[in-house]
């Protein structure tokens, strides 16, 4: 995991997925600063980009702690379950005292098994309906 300072380079970076959900778009993150939110953008690697993603930082004031929400990734259809393991296990060694990561992109058996062997868990409670629908528009 390689923290992008720049949103610019982020999105270039980006650029070069094959997946990448509304709520990681650029639109998305233009109307998150709008709302004065605080963004963190993370890739996999600067050159041979397979998973990026940004979210918004949220500070606990008085214990100081810093979590992490994040909607979505951005990742080629390639991606291996060793890769997104890889990604998402570093952030047991990062700055935040939580990472929330609500993903809506389509069910994926490599990201699936990735996140679990990074440490991720199902939360005991979900507020939200995980599932997908693809429409052909042109029909």
């Amino acid at each position: 995991m390689i923290q992008i300072q720049i949103a610019e380079d982020f999105f270039r970076l980006q650029g070069k997925l094959e997946n990448i959900p509304f709520t990681q778009s650029e639109s998305w993150y233009k109307k998150s600063i709008v709302q004065n939110k605080e963004i963190v953008f993370f890739v996999n690697d600067l050159v041979d980009v397979k998973i990026a993603c940004w979210g918004v930082l949220n500070k606990v004031p008085i214990l100081k702690y810093k979590l992490l929400l994040i909607n979505g990734e951005a990742y080629n259809n390639r991606v291996t379950e060793l890769e997104v393991k890889g990604f998402y296990s570093d952030f047991k060694f990062s700055e935040f005292y939580g990472v929330e990561i609500d993903s809506n992109n389509i069910y994926n058996i490599e990201y699936e098994v990735g996140i679990r062997r990074a440490g991720f868990k199902r939360p005991m409670l979900s507020f939200s309906c995980p599932l997908t629908i693809e429409n052909d528009l042109k029909k």
